[in-house]
């Protein structure tokens, strides 16, 4: 009888053993096929929404609301610095634009999903250059505090430091890890986009928000002169140009060949102008440019 019931046991144990691991079994091929179909999916996604595309068409995601680069006019119409430079690379490479004005966290899913080709997401950093690729950043700015004129009488973001005056930014910009690095995490407010931060800024819910030195410039000449913008720069000689996908190198020299001319032959200083404000161009790696031209030239050249 005590042999019997050891058996038993035994038996039960073995059949416990073997469920739990039919079990994992099962739920491991689950979890692994789900992971499969999900990964076939954004594959066939992507590859899709990349072959419904005509090859003659460029799809071009800005940042909205930020003039004078990219906003709507009175007219309801898409216009700005970012808008003409586009219409003229696309022109360039032979193609025909069509730009879309987003919010900025759909500017980076959308260039990862095949919805745009390139986009315009900020300035150049180390973190997005590991997610995309940037063609030559034509344009250079530094980064200024604008203030109510109620603070007019502060240099820097310093006077910030232990007071509560409110510093207004949205969710994604660099913006925020600049604050929490420099000790303002007391002093920042996040808003979910850049809309939302100057609708904060001018209700007085902030008394401060950063924004590129050529945006605060003409913010101030064209649209609010009642502004301030605080002398001593927050960040200085930020780059800012279009990003595509890494795996896109075709596109890659396409379109930087065509923003490299448009930088060289004075186009981009040009759209400036008639912005009516300084032409924020990055002539840094200029001479580069026309020294790898003139090998370029001399390399075809006849006889």
């Amino acid at each position: 009888m005590l042999k019997q019931r050891e058996l038993q046991r035994s038996l039960l144990s073995g059949f416990s053993r073997l469920s739990r691991f039919l079990i994992r079994f099962s739920l491991a091929a689950v979890v692994l096929g789900a992971v499969l179909l999900t990964s076939y999916g954004v594959r066939h996604w992507v590859s899709t929404a990349k072959q419904s595309k005509p090859a003659n068409v460029l799809h071009v995601g800005l940042l909205d609301d930020t003039p004078p680069y990219c906003f709507y006019s009175e007219n309801n119409q898409l216009v700005g610095i970012n808008i003409d430079i586009a219409t003229e690379l696309a022109h360039r490479m032979g193609m025909t634009p069509k730009i879309e004005a987003v919010s900025f966290n759909r500017l980076t899913s959308g260039l990862i999903t095949g919805q745009y080709d390139l986009v315009r997401i900020g300035s150049v950093t180390p973190s997005r250059g590991k997610v995309v690729r940037y063609i030559y950043p034509d344009l250079i700015s530094s980064d200024v505090l604008v203030v109510h004129n109620n603070l007019k009488h502060l240099q820097s973001m310093e006077g910030f430091r232990n007071q509560p005056y409110k510093i207004g930014v949205y969710n994604g910009t660099s913006y925020i890890s600049l604050l929490r690095n420099r000790g303002f995490e007391p002093n920042m407010v996040i808003y979910p986009n850049q809309r939302d931060v100057f609708l904060a800024f001018y209700k007085h819910r902030v008394d401060a928000i950063i924004m590129a030195e050529s945006v605060a410039y003409y913010i101030k000449q064209v649209r609010d002169p009642s502004i301030v913008i605080l002398p001593d720069k927050v960040r200085t000689e930020r780059k800012y140009g279009f990003a595509l996908q890494k795996s896109d190198l075709a596109l890659w020299k396409s379109a930087n060949t065509a923003i490299e001319t448009m930088v060289a032959d004075g186009t981009i200083a040009d759209i400036h102008k008639r912005w009516h404000i300084p032409a924020f161009v990055n002539t840094t790696d200029l001479p580069l440019i026309l020294k790898r031209r003139y090998e370029a030239e001399a390399a075809h050249a006849p006889g």
